[in-house]
């Protein structure tokens, strides 16, 4: 229904610029047989009662031949055949709906380190470990680098795994060979 009334709207639209402009043809139409009419007056040597008839003769052709003239179609497709404009709710599909799950809560990561316990961020400073890191300089450090970052990481890395140990294989007998 809606995608009728707009339609219909678009339609009278439509026609109220066809009409506009029709009248604006017809003033500059009249305009320009009105000078021609005055030159004709003033510059040809026939009787002013000729021109005038001869005037009025072509006035009336010319109302005559001009009947209003319907509005062109709208244009509803491409040249491909492929439709468009608004009010076609066939041409859409209908959007799934998608059955929620439970809400998300955010877990912390488990680590499993196999090794020692690495030290924090804060004991990074203050037990020396940051004495044989590069410092960062000032453009590392407006991007968001701390060479204390890279110094936990670069010891969590090494602390992880010291401890593991691979379980033992224990031989069955159908594996021994006598």
């Amino acid at each position: 229904m809606e995608a009728l009334l707009e339609e219909e709207a678009a339609n009278e639209e439509a026609r109220k610029a066809q009409i506009a402009l029709e009248a604006k043809e017809e003033q500059r139409r009249k305009l320009k047989n009105r000078e021609a009419l005055i030159d004709e007056l003033q510059y040809s040597s026939a009787p002013a009662q000729n021109i005038l008839q001869v005037f009025a003769e072509t006035r009336a052709q010319q109302t005559t031949s001009t009947l209003p003239q319907p509005a062109p179609p709208r244009v509803s497709q491409f040249s491909t055949g492929i439709q468009f404009g608004r009010g076609q709710q066939g041409d859409f599909l209908q959007v799934p709906r998608v059955e929620e799950g439970p809400l998300y809560a955010y877990e912390p990561p488990t680590r499993v380190i196999n090794g020692p316990i690495p030290p924090t961020y804060s004991q990074v400073d203050t037990d020396g470990y940051l004495a044989f890191v590069r410092r960062e300089t000032d453009a590392e450090c407006a991007g968001g680098y701390r060479s204390r970052t890279g110094c936990l990481r670069a010891l969590e890395e090494a602390f992880v795994g010291l401890y593991y140990s691979p379980p033992l294989k224990i031989p069955n007998q159908n594996d021994m060979v006598c």
